[in-house]
């Protein structure tokens, strides 16, 4: 069987574009994305067709746009699902959550192996400062005061850098979908860390830095099993 063809415009696969670089964190909620000038010849696209993708990405509150000399395309910050948001949740995307953890599984599980095996001193160099960055967010014990959004930009630094040390392009794409669907079914569904959230980072780059392909395996899977667990909470109110 043949799928159909869906025509897609090219200001939709911009605003996909951008929606993905601030699902992945690579720009936080302040920061400037690049004026519409350099974000057109990144794209390849004229300026009317990223006009028209800023416009879309207002309407879902992912940036504001600031006139002015000291003006820009801006990254907003996302709220946080509140309870009522939580209970409205439908059996599809509480299911579509669900299924990105069994993703996460199948592919960060056998990406950490490799990365055991494959790591170079870049690789490590990467993976410590990512692993820093957390560390010292989270080094004051007061999670409710956490930037949540700069955590999850090292996480995932983190993750991306996990694959990106297996050295199969497959698993880098692979993990990058994973970090950003994370984002889609309800958006920044979580106000505040976990007071675990950080508590296999070290653990998983220790047992890669030693390669030890079977304890990086384990910590992993417990790190998605213990992220998992805690979705499961939030879901059930």
């Amino acid at each position: 069987m043949l799928d159909p063809i869906n025509y897609t415009a090219t200001y939709e696969r911009v605003v996909e574009q951008i929606r993905r670089v601030i699902y992945l964190g690579r720009y936080l909620p302040g920061d400037k994305l690049p004026p519409e000038r350099e974000l057109a010849q990144q794209l390849g696209v004229s300026r009317t067709t990223v006009r028209e993708a800023i416009r879309m990405l207002e309407g879902e509150n992912l940036i504001r746009v600031k006139r002015g000399a000291t003006g820009g395309i801006i990254v907003t910050a996302q709220d946080a699902a509140s309870g009522a948001d939580r209970l409205s949740l439908t059996a599809e995307q509480k299911q579509a959550l669900r299924d990105i953890f069994e993703y996460r599984f199948a592919i960060e599980c056998h990406a950490v192996r490799l990365a055991a095996e494959r790591l170079t001193d870049e690789d490590i160099a990467k993976l410590t400062t990512a692993a820093d960055e957390m560390d010292a967010l989270v080094g004051g014990g007061r999670t409710d005061q956490i930037s949540v959004a700069e955590y999850n930009s090292s996480d995932t630094r983190f993750h991306i850098g996990i694959a990106e040390a297996s050295r199969n392009p497959y698993f880098i794409r692979a993990v990058e979908e994973i970090r950003a669907a994370m984002f889609l079914p309800v958006g920044s569904i979580f106000e505040q860390l976990s007071e675990r959230a950080n508590e296999h980072h070290r653990p998983i780059l220790a047992a890669i830095i030693n390669r030890d392909s079977d304890r990086a395996e384990a910590m992993m899977r417990e790190h998605i099993l213990d992220a998992l667990r805690g979705l499961q909470r939030f879901l059930e109110g």
